[in-house]
């Protein structure tokens, strides 16, 4: 599948996940029982913020690794999706103008860092991006039902872009 419609899905529920939290606020700092190490959906999208700016800088884009943002994520909603935006808009150039071979240059890095060395083409990072955030939209969606809140359907087949 083409890495470019799986981020146009990926912004589709970006987009649909802040208007569910628009619409309920208080789930937003709420905080609920896991066995991960976030605690709220704030920490949730501050962590989904934070880990694509390391996999699309240092990845990438091969930039040096910025430091964690989820240390210093912004604490409004409005302010982490506005941060959010801003290395998607990155994600996003970098998609758009890479060719077939670009996508298929490999990079090895550790993860996490001095962890495993693992290998992976620049559109498998393109994929994970966008699967890392689809995992966490899972925790989030169970997360609104642990509040009594309806989650919103994130299937790729009602949000994915139009051929």
């Amino acid at each position: 599948m083409d890495v470019r419609r799986q981020l146009a899905y990926a912004d589709k529920a970006r987009l649909l996940l802040r208007e569910t939290l628009e619409a309920n606020p208080e789930a937003f700092e709420r905080r609920f029982e896991t066995t991960g190490p976030y605690h709220t959906i704030r920490e949730l999208v501050a962590h989904l913020v934070g880990a694509e700016q390391r996999w699309t800088i240092g990845r990438l884009y091969g930039e040096p690794r910025p430091p964690r943002y989820e240390d210093a994520a912004a604490q409004t909603l409005a302010g982490l999706f506005t941060d959010w935006e801003d290395i998607r808009a990155r994600t996003r150039a970098f998609a758009s103008r890479a060719d077939a071979d670009t996508l298929a240059r490999v990079i090895r890095f550790e993860m996490p860092p001095g962890g495993q060395t693992v290998s992976l083409t620049l559109e498998e990072v393109l994929f994970n991006i966008c699967n890392h955030q689809s995992w966490h939209l899972g925790q989030i969606s169970m997360a609104l039902q642990q509040m009594g809140t309806d989650p919103p359907n994130f299937d790729y087949v009602l949000l994915r872009p139009a051929p």
